[in-house]
């Protein structure tokens, strides 16, 4: 407010524009007659606005020999802010995911310390074959008095990247009658 005993000319404030944080804000009253009168004010410019985040796209990959995905890259995010962005994180920092999917949150912090979330979903799926080794071929007699032959097989060797979760085998074979 600026009073005179006259006339008041003008009143200006400088800076005109403010900065983050603490700005002192000068305020000069000129009368009709060019004389002037200052007075001061701190005002306080803080940065509530969030910044924004993108997640890079949805990763999908495959295991190795471990039933896991290993050197997995996830990409980068976009990242703005009004002020600055100070620092981009994420939960899962390992480049090494786990069968099945994985979500990874990734955090955005501008320089005010407003932080926003932006959410990518690895997954990893098992495309390696099992392995099977069957036991070797058997030959069995026939019993006395019987055109039938009992056999005892061991199982087949088995193994995968990830687990085994189901054995089935039929066991075939020719039945014969004498005559």
């Amino acid at each position: 407010t600026a009073l005179d005993n006259c006339s008041v000319a003008s009143v200006i404030a400088t800076p005109a524009s403010l900065a983050l944080g603490a700005n002192t804000v000068t305020w000069t009253a000129t009368d009709g007659s060019g004389k002037t009168q200052t007075a001061s004010q701190i005002v306080t410019v803080t940065d509530n606005v969030k910044p924004t985040i993108t997640a890079p796209a949805n990763v999908n990959v495959t295991t190795n020999t471990a039933c896991t995905a290993t050197g997995v890259v996830l990409g980068t995010p976009a990242t703005a802010d009004n002020c600055s962005v100070a620092n981009v994180t994420n939960d899962h920092p390992s480049t090494t995911y786990p069968l099945g999917s994985t979500t990874v949150i990734w955090t955005v912090t501008d320089g005010s310390g407003n932080t926003q979330t932006a959410i990518q979903i690895v997954t990893v799926t098992d495309n390696v074959k099992p392995t099977i080794s069957c036991p070797g071929n058997l030959t069995p007699n026939v019993g006395i008095g019987t055109c039938t032959a009992s056999v005892a097989t061991s199982s087949p060797t088995t193994a995968d990247n990830c687990t085994v979760t189901k054995l089935t085998w039929t066991l075939t074979g020719a039945t014969t009658g004498a005559s």
